[in-house]
């Protein structure tokens, strides 16, 4: 069972449906199986569009994660992609939002091969702005010569190109299932 700081922001003309919201996902770490060990939440009037926690409470949040041997991070508020990685990278641990868990829970759900690939579709749409890699520094880093792109550059943007194959790829798995996929346009 992996264990997880659970976090949230309270932004102060929201309270009630805070505390809804983080009783929710709550529920929604135990249906992961996942053990909350500990809590933190900070009341702001708005997010930090950047780490959505402010400097002193993320680092109060990396030292809460540390202290309890926490392998996840989980906001109850949802997360842009940039403040997901940047988050992983002051604290050194993943990090989820609500709506990762809830596709997680799709996912473990997911029975018939029509369920299966819808899951996997909106997975992949989910996790493409989120993509990031060990070599992240190294997309600047040019390399080689004017007539080829240098190693660090061409391994980073492998990725998007994957994950994009792969939506066509479950998105192309709907023909003959009735289905219209979302992923589609």
């Amino acid at each position: 069972m992996r264990k997880a700081v659970l976090a949230g922001i309270r932004l102060k003309d929201e309270k009630r449906g805070f505390n809804a919201m983080f009783s929710e996902c709550r529920n929604l770490c135990e249906a992961c199986h996942i053990e909350v060990a500990s809590e933190v939440i900070q009341e702001s009037a708005s997010m930090d569009p950047r780490t959505a926690f402010r400097k002193g409470k993320l680092e109060e949040l990396s030292a809460c994660a540390k202290a309890v041997n926490a392998d996840l991070i989980i906001f109850a508020n949802d997360l842009s992609s940039a403040s997901v990685q940047r988050i992983r990278y002051e604290t050194g641990i993943e990090v989820r939002d609500r709506t990762a868990l809830i596709l997680d829970i799709f996912a473990n759900r997911a029975k018939s091969r029509q369920a299966k690939i819808q899951v996997e579709a909106a997975q992949l749409k989910y996790d493409l702005p989120r993509l990031s890699t060990n070599a992240d520094h190294e997309t600047h880093i040019r390399g080689g010569s004017y007539r080829n792109r240098g190693s660090g550059e061409l391994a980073v943007m492998c990725w998007p190109g994957s994950i994009v194959q792969g939506s066509r790829n479950s998105t192309g798995n709907f023909q003959g299932l009735n289905v219209i996929p979302a992923m589609r346009k």
